[in-house]
């Protein structure tokens, strides 16, 4: 939650209003704030990139929770006759670890272990490719429909488990335990992905501790707190939502890097009606995505999920926050960036804002990734993997390969973009439309003397008086110069 204030909310409303400002992908709108930063921008288009393509493969585990749900019994509550462990969890067995491990991933012992396609776990991620492509097909219209109900839906589930789980005996206890939380974890350097906003201030949690608690905990819980049909229909409704939620979420990755082939696409200025060039960009994205599923889908797909994960995007996305906080408050600068903000919205950035966007938020990333890489050597989590017995391994050369590759890929381009925007400009073109034309009333404001001291404000940031038939008039503070 603590990570959401400091960092998240601030991010996402960094990225929106460069977003919104200038009109284009990450790659442009980047490109266009300064010829310095177009790298930001492609970092965040392989960071999403890397993400989109092993997420409908974990999205795929609610699809196979979903329609399994159609039955008198759950699957996941009792063991299958003749297994062995059952999913032993200390001396107890455990059905719906069983049901995860060994029915759905059938996980190999390790990467040297035969592999083979898990082919359930493939049709369940197609089912969610196609689902994905058949809402983007129409573009913004189709999405925006689709996200209303996708985005309200969850909140009608949780409130209906809410209202069961607060009537349930040691609810209290359980509340008590809630809000009295061991602040021991807050120094545990784990990430969180997939939020439902759709920006890269993604912080991804561990992928397997995030499969532990849906697919298992909240299957387990979902059988308590019910029985009979109650469960069943509990069950129904938490994993849609969980489907509901991955689908806002894979929509929102998968146009992170679209809209960069789009923009570079209609840069060439060919004679190609521009619906059907992104039509057909995406339709080209989505079935090599399907192919690709392939890798994450086999008995070694688990491993790979935690690679794409962690290489391609956690540690990525950690460094490119840190990144974009940098520039807005200290290259771009304070004040043009809230000029930006004022013009966007109509509202000027408070002082706390404004601390958290300059100092706060990038010192608390720049600890995080800090601390990332003190855990990953000091408990041996660089380049090395847990197998199936939990034992750690180190990584094969072609996975040590590709791991550098994900890591490499993603985090480059950032200086990569600086040293050649020294030596080469390249054009990123101008924003559809004119932002000024479409600003109306704007109310003047102006920074505070300690405003200007803390972030080096020089200028005010007053919108000039005009009419609503007169062509608004702003000052030179909202002028976005190239650097």
């Amino acid at each position: 939650m603590s990570n959401s204030y400091l960092v998240g909310i601030p991010l996402m409303l960094i990225e929106l209003t460069i977003g919104q400002r200038f009109r284009g992908s990450p790659l442009h709108s980047f490109g266009r704030a300064s010829k310095y930063a177009w790298g930001i921008g492609a970092s965040m288009a392989f960071a999403s990139l890397y993400t989109s393509l092993y997420y409908n493969s974990v999205l795929s585990y609610g699809f196979i929770y979903f329609f399994n749900s159609f039955t008198n019994i759950l699957p996941w509550t009792t063991c299958p006759q003749g297994a062995t462990t059952c999913g032993l969890v200390g001396n107890k067995t455990d059905p719906a670890t069983y049901y995860l491990k060994e029915i759905i991933q059938n996980k190999a012992s390790n990467f040297e272990d035969d592999g083979g396609i898990q082919w359930p776990l493939y049709f369940a991620t197609s089912v969610a490719w196609i689902i994905v492509f058949l809402i983007m097909l129409n573009g913004v219209k189709s999405i925006g429909k689709v996200v209303y109900f996708t985005a309200l839906f969850p909140y009608v589930v949780l409130t209906i488990l809410l209202v069961i789980g607060i009537t349930q005996d040691g609810a209290i206890d359980g509340l008590k335990y809630l809000f009295n939380p061991d602040f021991n974890y807050v120094w545990r350097p784990k990430v969180d992905p997939t939020c439902p906003n759709k920006t890269l201030s993604v912080f991804m949690e561990n992928n397997s501790a995030g499969n532990g608690l849906v697919f298992v905990a909240m299957a387990q819980a979902v059988v308590k707190l019910g029985s009979g049909g109650s469960a069943i229909f509990l069950s129904i409704m938490f994993y849609l939502m969980i489907i509901c939620l991955g689908v806002d979420s894979s929509i929102g990755m998968l146009e992170g890097y679209l809209s960069v082939l789009y923009d570079l696409f209609h840069s060439l200025n060919l004679k190609v009606n521009r619906k059907t060039a992104e039509r057909l960009i995406l339709t080209v994205s989505i079935i090599f995505s399907m192919i690709f599923a392939l890798v994450f889908c086999g008995r070694h797909g688990d491993y790979w999920i935690g690679i794409f994960d962690k290489y391609g995007s956690v540690h990525n996305l950690v460094l490119i926050g840190f990144f974009e906080y940098i520039f807005v408050s200290h290259v771009y600068g304070m004040g043009k960036f809230c000029g930006d903000f004022h013009l966007m919205t109509g509202y000027k950035p408070n002082i706390l804002l404004q601390i958290l966007w300059g100092y706060i938020s990038p010192i608390f990333l720049f600890c995080v990734a800090i601390a990332m890489v003190a855990v990953d050597f000091t408990e041996d989590k660089l380049f090395t993997y847990k197998d199936v017995n939990q034992k750690i391994q180190d990584f094969p050369y072609y996975v040590l390969a590709i791991s550098l590759f994900l890591l490499l890929s993603g985090f480059l381009w950032i200086p990569l973009g600086t040293v050649l925007a020294c030596f080469k400009s390249f054009n990123f073109g101008e924003p559809d439309g004119d932002v000024h034309k479409e600003v109306r009333y704007l109310k003047a404001s102006s920074f505070s003397s300690v405003e200007q001291i803390l972030f080096c404000h020089q200028f005010t940031h007053d919108l000039e008086t005009f009419s609503s038939n007169q062509e608004p008039k702003v000052n030179s503070a909202y002028v976005v110069d190239t650097f």
